[in-house]
């Protein structure tokens, strides 16, 4: 058998072993408190809980209408949500800065080439699966359909080349 990982079940809290190339697309690394580094659905996920941090300042702010500015066409969010989310985030700087990495990895992939919605949307998938797991398990989780394996691999090159 290949290489496996562990997918932790936190509904469940059962942990089982699949093969890595068995990954689904929405399943992300994380570090579990009890539990340990393991994979878990991104739905499992949830910012719905309190907010942990006060409104940002206008700096902050002009972060986010860049966020908006950038990722609008593929990932359509209000300002206010994007101010919502990072707040609610245990770490709010770091979550910003990764997400500022996303959005500028996405203009750079994208920049005057000329792609349907779907493709600028399989471009944004790839920078996610960059941004949620280990350069090695990409293609194990995301199979790009509208664009090239060769661009994909240019995008993930780009990711992580900064």
């Amino acid at each position: 058998m290949g290489k496996t990982v562990k997918i932790y079940d936190l509904v469940s809290n059962n942990i089982s072993i699949i093969p890595a190339a068995e990954l689904a697309p929405d399943m992300v690394e994380a570090d579990v408190v009890g539990v340990g580094r393991v994979w878990i659905s991104d739905k499992d996920i949830s910012l719905d809980g309190k907010v942990k941090h006060a409104p940002f300042n206008e700096e902050k702010r002009q972060l986010f209408r860049q966020l908006k500015s950038a990722l609008d066409e593929v990932y359509p969010k209000t300002l206010e949500a994007w101010e919502e989310t990072f707040r609610k985030d245990s770490d709010p700087e770091q979550e910003i800065a990764i997400w500022l990495h996303i959005a500028s990895t996405y203009q750079q992939s994208t920049a005057g080439k000329k792609l349907t919605l779907p493709q600028r949307k399989e471009y944004l998938m790839t920078i996610l699966c960059c941004s949620r797991s280990p350069r090695e398990h990409i293609f194990e989780i995301f199979q790009p359909k509208v664009i090239s394996r060769q661009e994909a691999e240019r995008v993930i090159e780009l990711y992580h080349s900064k």
